[in-house]
């Protein structure tokens, strides 16, 4: 969801947007009320809410550069004791709507300038995909890309990695470092597009070179029993 854009939960029981430096929540059985809760997240530029039930909302906060603080150009371009300064973090929190002061889950992350987030059906798990204004490898016109997957009730996180398959146990995955290695031909260049599918457990990648793209499907649902479905 854009900035500033409304967004309603499925049973319009809620609507929430995202405004400067924070999280609006609405009520809309009474507008004339105003705001119902709001949550404050420096730097955040876009939310999403989850369908189902009990809906949870992802919040994006952009990576901030070193030039962001106000340091002088040359200063981070020439002194060395900053010339390897990253910058703050781009990060996800997936709150409750039922609980919104604490996040049941965060990701922080680097090279992310903007997000596109899909949510499962059942509103379980986030798919996000990360992307930079510039491929500084020079080997994407259209910036650096990078997918992760989180559980809504902090299970599990990770990067999704477009490799050679590895397996993982259970424990590994609750730990929320781990990647998840999916089998396909490994090609260089950017990630196109992604999809859930409907049956809620898996969904589709396409990825690599625009002449020459790999499509891939992987089962969410056997990552604590690890076997992919390809």
């Amino acid at each position: 969801m854009r900035h500033r854009e409304i967004q309603y939960s499925e049973d319009e029981a809620k609507a929430v947007r995202c405004v400067t430096n924070e999280m609006h929540v609405y009520n809309p059985s009474s507008w004339d009320q105003g705001i119902a809760e709001k949550l404050r997240l420096e730097g955040i530029t876009s939310v999403s809410i989850s369908p189902g039930r009990a809906p949870s909302v992802a919040a994006f906060v952009a990576e901030k550069k070193v030039s962001d603080f106000g340091l002088p150009h040359f200063t981070t371009s020439t002194h060395p004791l900053l010339s390897n300064i990253q910058g703050a973090p781009a990060s996800v929190k997936i709150h409750s709507l039922l609980a919104l002061a604490s996040p049941s889950c965060s990701k922080t992350f680097y090279k992310a300038d903007k997000i596109q987030m899909k949510w499962n059906k059942t509103g379980s798990n986030l798919l996000f995909l990360t992307q930079t204004d510039v491929d500084k490898t020079g080997k994407s016109y259209y910036g650096e890309t990078n997918l992760y997957l989180m559980n809504a009730a902090g299970q599990f996180d990770c990067r999704v990695t477009l490799g050679t398959f590895l397996s993982r146990s259970a424990s590994s995955f609750a730990s929320g470092s781990d990647r998840i290695l999916v089998k396909s031909t490994d090609k260089e260049g950017g990630i196109h597009d992604f999809a859930w599918s409907p049956n809620d457990r898996e969904f589709a990648v396409t990825y690599g070179c625009t002449f020459s793209c790999s499509f891939i499907e992987v089962d969410v649902g056997t990552m604590l029993n690890p076997s992919f479905s390809i």
